[in-house]
C-alpha cells in the first residue's frame, strides 16, 4: 500500500494515502499531514481527520520519547471532541483522561 500511495501524484492523494505515507516516514511531514486536513470542506470530516492527524503525530512523538510533545498532541486530539473515533479513545487512554 505504501508503494501505491507514494506512486500517486500529490494532487491525487486522499486522506488514507497521506496517513500511510506519514506513518511510514515517506514524504509527508507533521505539517503536511495537518495542512492536508485544511483542504476538507465538510466540518465534521475536517474534525475527524484533524483528530486522527494529531493522534498519529502524538504516537510518532511518543515513539521518539518526546513525551512533552506527545502529550501536547494527545491534548489536541481531545480538543477535537471527535469522541466517535478510536484515535480519540486512544488519546484518552494515553493521557488517562477518561470522561473528558
Amino acid at each position: 500500500i505504501v508503494s501505491l500511495s507514494s506512486s500517486k501524484p500529490e494532487k491525487e492523494r486522499d486522506w488514507i494515502d497521506e496517513q500511510v505515507l506519514f506513518l511510514n516516514g515517506k514524504d509527508v511531514s507533521e505539517r503536511d499531514l495537518v495542512d492536508f486536513v485544511s483542504k476538507a470542506t465538510d466540518p465534521k470530516l475536517k474534525k475527524g481527520q484533524l483528530c486522527e492527524a494529531y493522534y498519529f503525530i502524538a504516537e510518532r512523538r511518543a515513539q521518539a520519547n518526546d513525551k512533552v510533545a506527545a502529550t501536547a498532541f494527545y491534548k489536541e486530539v481531545l480538543g477535537t471532541k471527535a469522541t466517535q473515533l478510536s484515535a480519540y479513545r486512544g488519546a484518552q487512554y494515553a493521557l488517562q483522561a477518561f470522561g473528558k
